[in-house]
């Protein structure tokens, strides 16, 4: 007995056995759906994505459900592809809900978003990135690394920005010692080399005198550098690198 061909599908010819599926529709084949079932569609893309800083660590991303499941509401689930910035490939999440943490982050860092919908017959379409929702979200500040490349010659102290400065720089901290005294000098966030005078800390007599950098940004003060010991005695004393 003839039947009518399963919905988005159709045979030019009579008592065929499978009728093939309609152009961009399919049928799941693991496990393998038969003659019978109608064939479906990968789902459109999701909407509306939105994302926010959770911690220095971590982006809530959302999104609204696509408008069109491809006729597969049972196994709609959603790839969230993330990468920071000036990185090529993309970490890739899978989820069933129309939320996510994403975790392990780098702070201040400008992370790509794509998250892309899909259903049992997704990889049989050649258009899934299309049918995806981009979007750019940002992770918050955190404490500052130890600036680089800190050293002292003569009288002076030189320095680079951290490497992970996890944040906008708004400033140094150079850290003066000798013996029981102490002398914290602020400085701007353009200022890279510093020299030591006797108003900042008394240099002369016996004993070594010390300096330490850190930075600092809107969070707070970062990390010291290691100590380094200051020569007081060279006169005159050799000019900065």
């Amino acid at each position: 007995e003839c039947k009518d061909c399963p919905a988005n599908s159709m045979s030019t010819e009579e008592a065929v056995s499978v009728c093939p599926c309609s152009e961009g529709f399919y049928r799941n084949t693991d496990p393998e759906e038969g003659p019978d079932v109608e064939c479906t569609a990968p789902p459109s893309a999701p909407f509306n994505l939105n994302c926010a800083s959770q911690t220095n660590s971590s982006l809530m991303v959302t999104w609204d459900k696509p408008l069109s499941d491809g006729g597969r509401p049972q196994d709609l689930f959603y790839k969230v592809k993330n990468r920071g910035l000036g990185v090529t490939d993309f970490i890739i999440v899978e989820t069933n809900q129309t939320g996510i943490v994403l975790s392990g982050l780098k702070p201040h860092t400008q992370y790509e978003l794509l998250v892309v919908a899909e259903n049992g017959v997704s990889d049989q379409s050649v258009n899934g990135e299309s049918r995806g929702i981009t979007g750019f979200c940002m992770t918050a500040e955190s404490l500052p690394g130890a600036p680089a490349e800190a050293v002292v010659v003569g009288s002076y102290v030189v320095w680079q920005p951290p490497s992970e400065p996890n944040g906008v720089i708004t400033g140094y901290n150079l850290r003066v010692t000798k013996g029981s005294a102490e002398n914290t000098i602020n400085l701007g966030p353009n200022t890279f080399v510093y020299e030591v005078e006797d108003e900042d800390i008394p240099l002369g007599g016996t004993g070594a005198a010390f300096v330490q950098v850190q930075a600092v940004n809107s969070i707070g003060d970062g990390a010291w550098t290691d100590e380094k010991v200051i020569f007081t005695n060279c006169i005159p004393c050799p000019p900065p690198p």
